[in-house]
């Protein structure tokens, strides 16, 4: 599996599913797939 840590705020209450930080998406090599719904982290 895949090891990574990352500080998050749980809110319960958005107009949005996702929540990514762009620094954590750019250090992990996140890939956001919109149509299909998925991310994706390239190792």
């Amino acid at each position: 599996g895949i090891i990574t840590q990352v500080v998050a705020d749980v809110a319960t209450n958005l107009v949005t599913n996702l929540i990514l930080g762009s620094d954590w998406i750019q250090s992990n090599n996140v890939y956001i797939l919109t149509p299909e719904k998925r991310i994706m982290i390239r190792w």
